[in-house]
C-alpha cells in the first residue's frame, strides 16, 4: 500500500451514509468544512439468505469519478469517525483504480462520440422543453377536451 500524502479516513454521515476519503484539508477548531477527494460510498450487502455480508464501494457522488476532483463535506453532518482498517483499505485503493478508470472511459467516450459540447446539448435540451411547453399551451386553450359536469335540463 502506497504512502499517500493526504490522510484516508472513514465517515459515519447523519445520512446513514459511510465514506471513505482523503481529507486534505479541515481546520477543526475553526471551520465547518472539510475539503476531501477520492470519496467511495461503503455499501453493505447481504447474500439472498441473509447468511453472509458482503461491502463495496461506489462513488460517492454521481460524476464526482476524477481522483483528482474535490468534495467539500460539511463537518456538522459527521456523526463518527474512524481509521480505516488495513484491509478495508487495500479493497478501497482497488475501488480507486476501478473509478479512474470509469471516469476515463466516460471521457474518452464523450470525446469519441462528440457529446463533449456541452452548450449544443444543452440548447437541444431547451428547444425540446420549449416545444413541449408550446404543445402544452395549444392544448390547455382549446375547449375540445373539456366534457360539460352538469346538464341543466337533468334533474336527479
Amino acid at each position: 500500500m502506497s504512502k499517500e500524502l493526504y490522510e484516508t479516513k472513514q465517515f459515519k454521515l447523519t445520512s446513514g451514509d459511510e465514506v471513505i476519503c482523503e481529507v486534505v484539508q479541515w481546520n477543526m477548531d475553526e471551520e465547518t468544512e472539510i475539503v476531501v477527494r477520492k470519496a467511495m460510498k461503503l455499501v453493505m450487502g447481504e447474500t439472498e439468505g441473509g447468511n453472509y455480508r458482503y461491502y463495496s464501494f461506489r462513488p460517492w457522488m454521481v460524476y464526482q469519478e476524477n481522483l483528482q476532483d474535490f468534495i467539500i463535506l460539511n463537518a456538522a453532518h459527521i456523526v463518527g469517525i474512524a481509521q480505516p482498517v488495513d484491509s478495508i483499505l487495500i479493497q478501497y485503493e482497488e475501488a480507486l483504480i476501478s473509478m479512474q478508470e470509469m471516469y476515463e472511459n466516460r471521457e474518452t467516450q464523450a470525446t469519441v462520440t462528440g457529446n463533449g459540447d456541452v452548450n449544443e446539448l444543452t440548447q437541444k435540451l431547451r428547444d425540446h422543453l420549449k416545444s413541449i411547453e408550446e404543445e402544452n399551451d395549444d392544448k390547455d386553450s382549446s375547449d375540445d377536451n373539456v366534457l360539460p359536469f352538469v346538464d341543466p335540463k337533468t334533474l336527479h
